[in-house]
């Protein structure tokens, strides 16, 4: 019988861990994206402590956070091509490994070792005197395979003047769902007629989607397209990204969709997590 010990996504070299996070072509574009590129050398196969401990002398304690955070997302990409499912683009997957080492540094009580001595908690940010900010968010049920978006439209006093939540019971993936939840919330504001306004996500390579005019997923590109349209139809100042620590209101909606497998237009029908997560931002302003 015959086993094939070749790396599944390069048809070549033996599915090591040194091979699988550093040495496979399918990798190699990750780190050429990153500042890392080139403290990785070939002899750290023997000793992948010992490599990570001469690079840990080698750059700041931030950077080797950063760093490993990388290999982290590396290997979760690795697991995604695994089972089949898509992989972020290199530029995406850096944007991706810096959003969740920002998120984590928020969370300690101490940042990072040497440049933070205490992280500020994360508040929700108002748009600016006139303008109105729209909150949106996704949510997965893989178990039942369905999602849910949920939206949430604030001025700059943080008064929340809609709220609304869908829910979706067929199964589509991550990206299509993050870009339909944003596209719920341009048909809210179409609506409402609340403008000038910006829409906030929590999904990174969404909004660099959006605002670098890149379709990194070509069988998103449509959709893609579509929303960037609505977007230039109306009093619309632009897409930003947020840390998901700030859009918890958002995301409150987009799981009660699920759990209630309903579709609403109503602030009063919102849950209570819902207004305790509006409470606290208010509170922080």
């Amino acid at each position: 019988m015959n086993i094939d010990l070749s790396y599944f996504r390069c048809g070549f070299g033996s599915e090591t861990i040194f091979h699988a996070l550093w040495n496979c072509p399918a990798v190699r574009k990750y780190w050429k994206a990153s500042s890392f590129h080139g403290l990785i050398v070939q002899e750290d196969e023997r000793d992948i402590i010992g490599g990570l401990m001469r690079i840990h002398g080698l750059i700041s304690e931030k950077d080797f956070c950063l760093f490993l955070t990388l290999i982290w997302q590396i290997w979760n990409s690795r697991n995604k091509a695994l089972h089949l499912e898509k992989c972020l683009p290199p530029e995406i997957l850096m944007n991706c490994a810096n959003c969740l080492l920002e998120d984590y540094w928020k969370c300690v009580d101490v940042g990072s070792p040497k440049e933070v001595a205490r992280a500020p908690p994360p508040c929700w940010i108002p748009p600016p005197i006139g303008c109105y900010q729209v909150n949106v968010d996704a949510a997965w049920d893989k178990n039942r395979g369905v999602c849910g978006f949920g939206l949430v439209i604030r001025d700059f006093l943080g008064f929340v003047l809609d709220a609304r939540w869908k829910f979706w019971a067929f199964p589509i993936g991550v990206e299509a769902a993050e870009l339909m939840a944003i596209r719920e919330g341009l048909l809210a504001v179409r609506e409402t007629n609340l403008t000038p306004f910006s829409i906030a996500s929590d999904c990174a390579w969404v909004v660099s989607s959006l605002t670098e005019g890149k379709n990194l997923f070509h069988d998103l590109g449509p959709l893609i397209e579509e929303v960037r349209d609505w977007a230039n139809c109306i009093d619309f100042t632009g897409f930003f990204h947020v840390s998901r620590l700030i859009n918890v209101s958002a995301h409150k909606l987009a799981r009660w969709a699920i759990s209630s497998s309903s579709s609403k237009v109503d602030l009063c029908l919102c849950p209570d997590s819902f207004f305790m997560s509006v409470a606290k931002d208010c509170k922080q302003l």
